[in-house]
């Protein structure tokens, strides 16, 4: 099995030198992605977070003004990349329980409300766009997102290939809560250790003052020499097992960094999962969203501090005279408000006009740079909430529109993929845990689920009608079971669309369950949509006899699959329902004889 690249065959190196060793390295090496472009995964997403929030790499002053043009346009990829809970549909894969499906579907609304999986995938969907890099981790079989400001180093050519660690900030009571899990004793004595202060894997050399006491503490999952697993004796250094280890650090009497081990043990396999965004062979990262606006927004804010400059100088109030005394005599600083000054005769004194000739030149730069931000990141004037230019037709927008939203489906199906994964790999066995559980609770169903219940129900309903009748002795009616089953079926459905849902112990224990994530039409446009069904049905019912043309009905569903509808299907229809109804005409009346000419 490959070993970590910085632990080399019989070396001496502890877990805690080796994680002081690499942590350091993260933040100062970088790894080559092709000659002349390295990449630097701390200083990536530094940067990113700068630039996110409108902040400058040296700094911002009051002297640099700065328009933020990344945010509005990750919002725009944030909702048009974004997958609800309500998409994803589990469902049982048996031909024989597909009626279950609904107990899961429902079961799984609630219990995916109860878990804030809406949140969760929010939170990954913004992390994969503004790093180009989501990382996921499970923990107790709940799904978690490590945010990458958090990592204390890790692989930066593949991030699950290697060695990942975590630097967290515990407070004294949150590292109480694991004493159950870690060495309680080695927990009390690091807190009796503990500052106020709270240190930030982003900010080199420096800690903020708390009002309580913080403790880091770095958790390391990685594969590692089997001499490190205190439960194995005389472990072969040469040898390698995947491990997780918590520890922490503490001053010395001579000011070095010694360790102290929390927890130390061996993981079946990695708790770890990632998605990227535009992946870029050899990096950690792929192509963040927030990246490749990195030179839009650097040149944006050095016009925006140009043009700062220029109002600077022309906001100066500069008096030209002609009067040299005048000059000497007086300040306009010094001035109150009503004062007369006198000129010599023969001499003038009036304002120095300061125009900055060159202002259209940087207004343009600018303009430039954020339509060059929109085109990179596909976000059309409509999507910002910007009025189009004057003269847009309507149509181009929709077209515009439509382009624009192409990138962002294609990797929201690429989000989709990585859900579902997510899905047959840790979530589904949780779900199904807890359905096994059995509970009960009440839903509301849909019209559509309701009609598709109803119709089970009355079914079962007449079957057991029937066998009652048997039993007794009775003839069976089929007119009157019939009867019998429509007025179940009103009963039913007049009930209400909240109706109690139970899900027997044990129900789901040997039947298999998948999902799928639904992304067809999350995004559509429903008034574009509404005008093209109209028109569709106009031309059907002006024209009904077309479909009885052979081959016609394939080409009417070629031209709805274009337009972005759901097929129909005609084959249903018959000629004489196609005829449309002609109108009645009233009885002609007997007209009167033509008067005769005399």
């Amino acid at each position: 099995m490959e070993k970590e690249s910085s632990l080399e065959e019989g070396t001496e190196l502890t877990v805690f030198d080796y994680i002081t060793q690499e942590e350091t390295a993260f933040k100062t090496a970088g790894v080559p992605i092709v000659d002349g472009w390295d990449f630097e995964m701390h200083n990536h997403i530094r940067r990113t977070v700068l630039y996110k929030y409108g902040q400058l790499e040296t700094g911002k002053t009051d002297d640099k003004p700065v328009e933020n043009i990344i945010l509005p346009i990750l919002n725009v990829a944030y909702r048009s990349e974004d997958i609800d809970v309500k998409d994803i549909i589990p469902y049982v894969d048996d031909k024989n329980n597909t009626h279950k499906s609904l107990l899961v579907k429902k079961f799984h609304d609630r219990w995916a409300r109860r878990e804030e999986l809406d949140t969760f995938i929010d939170a990954v969907n913004a992390s994969r766009i503004d790093f180009g890099l989501g990382l996921v981790k499970f923990v107790g079989g709940k799904p978690e997102l490590v945010p990458l400001q958090r990592l204390a180093f890790c692989d930066q050519t593949d991030i699950l290939s290697g060695p990942i660690c975590e630097k967290h900030m515990y407070s004294p009571d949150q590292l109480m809560e694991m004493a159950g899990r870690w060495d309680k004793d080695k927990i009390e004595e690091v807190i009796t250790m503990s500052r106020s202060e709270k240190a930030n894997t982003q900010v080199e050399g420096q800690k903020a003052k708390t009002p309580g006491r913080y403790i880091e503490v770095y958790e390391l999952h990685a594969m590692c020499p089997e001499s490190w697993d205190p439960k194995v004796n005389d472990g072969d250094p040469n040898k390698w097992t995947r491990q997780f280890h918590v520890v922490c650090y503490y001053q010395g009497e001579q000011d070095e960094r010694n360790g102290i081990a929390l927890f130390q043990g061996t993981e079946k396999e990695s708790i770890y999962d990632a998605i990227k965004r535009d992946e870029i062979y050899g990096r950690a990262c792929g192509y963040g969203g927030a990246e490749e606006l990195f030179e839009p927004q650097v040149w944006n804010t050095y016009s925006r501090i140009q043009m700062k400059e220029m109002l600077d100088v022309a906001s100066l109030m500069i008096v030209k005279t002609t009067d040299a005394g005048l000059a000497k005599r007086q300040k306009i600083t010094d001035l109150e408000k009503g004062e007369i000054l006198e000129v010599e005769d023969g001499k003038d004194a009036s304002q120095l006009v300061l125009q900055p000739i060159n202002w259209g030149v940087f207004d343009k730069w600018q303009d430039d740079m954020k339509l060059n931000a929109r085109t990179i990141g596909s976000a059309n004037d409509p999507q910002l909430g910007v009025q189009p230019p004057s003269g847009t037709a309507m149509g181009l927008q929709k077209v515009v529109l439509a382009q624009g939203q192409g990138i962002h489906e294609h990797r929201r199906g690429i989000f989709a993929t990585f859900l579902a994964k997510l899905y047959k790999n840790w979530f589904l066995k949780n779900l199904v845990d807890e359905m096994n559980k059995g509970d009960e609770w009440i839903d509301e169903l849909s019209l559509d689920e309701m009609q598709w219940v109803a119709e089970k129900a009355t079914k079962n309903a007449g079957e057991k009608r029937k066998k009652k009748l048997f039993l007794e002795g009775k003839g069976v009616d089929q007119l009157q079971i019939d009867e019998y089953k429509e007025n179940f079926k009103e009963e039913w459905l007049g009930g209400g669309n909240e109706k109690f849902i139970t899900i027997i112990k044990d129900e789901f224990k040997d039947i298999p369950i998948d999902v799928k994530v639904n992304i067809v039409g999350k995004q559509k446009d429903l008034a574009n949509m509404t005008e093209k069904i109209v028109s569709f049905m106009r031309a059907i019912v002006s024209t009904p006899q077309m479909l009885t043309i052979p081959g016609m009905a394939d080409l009417l569903n070629q031209v709805v699959e274009y337009s972005g509808l759901d097929p129909v299907d005609f084959s249903g229809l018959k000629p004489e329902q196609l005829v449309p109804a002609q109108p009645e005409q009233a009885p002609a009346q007997a007209q009167a004889p033509a008067p005769i000419a005399q």
